[in-house]
């Protein structure tokens, strides 16, 4: 394996394992969120929403952005 092929597997297995962490790290925020009552600012359909776990309510924070010309 040439060192370029060494960099590219350390990197896959990097951002392989970042993923697995951030989507552990959502689901402890959402159950602690769920527990307490409170809401959880996520990215939903283009817009910053504030949401309420195990419910449909959502509250936009930011808008969606128009495209620049």
């Amino acid at each position: 394996m040439t060192e370029i092929e060494n960099v590219k597997t350390a990197t896959d297995d990097d951002i392989e394992n970042a993923l697995i962490a951030l989507r552990r790290a959502a689901e402890k925020v959402h159950e602690r969120a769920r527990r307490s009552g409170d809401s959880v600012i996520i990215y939903k359909n283009g817009q910053v929403v504030e949401w309420f776990p195990d419910t449909d309510t959502y509250k936009i924070v930011k808008r969606e952005t128009p495209a620049a010309s």
